[in-house]
């Protein structure tokens, strides 16, 4: 792995992941804030609840989106290649050294 691949993937991480932590725990405190209201001898509203359960099912989205973000630059990436019989074989090692080529220019 390159200097410059580490720097990169160091920087992003260093930047990204509080962000998305920061995000989800933005998400989950109201949440939490919603869900002991309820269990205690004052109620919240009609409309907090609503919105309170808004978030909720917002929340496995945001939950992707931030570990798509934290895995994007970091993580490896691997191209399965398949082929029929009928492709030809020098096909096949043109497309697998081109693969290769691309690779080793990271």
């Amino acid at each position: 792995m390159s200097f410059a691949f580490r720097h990169l993937v160091l920087t992003y991480n260093a930047i990204v992941y509080p962000i998305c932590i920061l995000t989800l725990l933005g998400l989950i405190v109201p949440l939490r804030r919603a869900r002991l209201r309820l269990i205690r001898a004052a109620p919240p509203s009609a409309e907090e609840i609503a919105a309170a359960r808004r978030r909720a099912l917002q929340l496995p989205w945001w939950i992707v989106y931030c570990s798509c973000l934290g895995w994007l630059p970091g993580g490896s990436v691997r191209i399965g290649l398949t082929s029929g019989a009928s492709t030809p074989d020098n096909l096949v090692d043109t497309v697998v050294r081109r693969l290769d080529e691309l690779a080793n220019q990271v």
